[in-house]
Formats: structure tokens, sequence, C-alpha cells
């Protein structure tokens, strides 16, 4: 199952998903890692231990999952007081030679359907 599969299924915060989020995107800082890793000559300090400890809370913080909204893009954030649910419509810039995209994501926290809508514009740049 990939990334964006497991955020529609997630039902809240997820450090495992911080996680993958991080290293699929290639965000992790590769020195700070071998810094980390080679503290106090330690063995157990592995790079998948440092990528579960430092990884940005993608889905519980609004700040960290901003950063995931890709240059051009716009979004914005509704709380639909019927249901509890937190909506994101993130529209991509239009410009002239195509027509703008727009993704609409329903999740039960903000930073969950932010990181959520964020990734599909993500995906939908790498076309």
């Amino acid at each position: 199952m990939d990334i964006i599969e497991r955020l529609e299924k997630a039902e809240g915060p997820s450090r495992e998903l911080d996680a993958e989020i991080w290293e699929r995107l290639g965000l992790v800082d590769e020195k700070h890692c071998a810094r980390w890793r080679a503290m106090d000559g330690r063995k157990d300090l592995t790079r998948e231990r440092f990528v579960r400890a430092w990884a940005p809370e993608f889905t519980e913080s609004l700040d960290a999952a901003l950063t995931l909204v890709p240059e051009g893009w716009s979004w914005k954030l509704v709380h639909e007081p019927h249901d509890g649910l937190y909506r994101v419509v993130m529209r991509q810039a239009p410009r002239l030679e195509i027509v703008a995209l727009a993704y609409v994501v329903t999740k039960a926290t903000p930073a969950l359907a932010l990181c959520l809508a964020a990734l599909k514009a993500r995906q939908q740049e790498k076309r």
C-alpha cells in the first residue's frame, strides 16, 4: 500500500507515517543522521531509528504539514461543524499552458487533511 492510501485510511496522527513521508520525500538530513549515529559510539543508533526519532510530525502538526505543500499551490482549511471533520481544498495556481488542478480532502484532524492533500499535489507534479 502506498503512502497516500495509508494516509487516506489513517484516523489520527502516526509517527510511523511521519517517518515514511520524511524518508520517501528525501527530506532526511543525512549529515545530521551520521552525527547522531556516531554519538557516544553506540551501536543501536541506526538510520531507521534516526528517521523515526527526528521526522517532523507531519500528521499531527499543521506547521509541519505546511512544509509539504508544493510551491505554487494554495490551500484553505475548513472545519465542518455538522460532522466535526476538517476539509482542505488545495489548488494549483493556474498557468496558461495547463488547467488548474484541485484536491479536496476531508479527515478527522487538520494536519492529516493538509498532509494528504499536499502529498496528492506532489504526486501530481511528478506526472
